[in-house]
């Protein structure tokens, strides 16, 4: 991954129509990079600290996703975290 910086914004609200809410920890990381300008790589870093998802960046959509799997039903729940540009 390259060091280019980009500006966060527009976390995810924390609530909506998910069967499952987005992890608190995440949405208060999400919500502190919200208007800050950092690396992808070190976005993905604080936000894979407070979760065990799968957290990738989807370059086509310019977000951080985030995807968790319900161990009681095997659901996989995703989520777009924050945006980038």
């Amino acid at each position: 991954m390259n060091s280019q910086e980009y500006e966060f914004y527009d976390a995810h609200p924390g609530i909506g129509g998910a069967i499952v809410p987005l992890p608190k920890e995440v949405k208060k990381v999400a919500d502190e990079m919200s208007g800050k300008t950092t690396t992808l790589q070190e976005a993905l870093g604080k936000i894979k600290s407070v979760t065990n998802g799968k957290v990738e960046t989807d370059m086509s959509h310019n977000f951080i996703r985030l995807e968790i799997r319900d161990l009681a039903t095997d659901l996989v729940h995703g989520f777009r975290v924050i945006r980038f540009r």
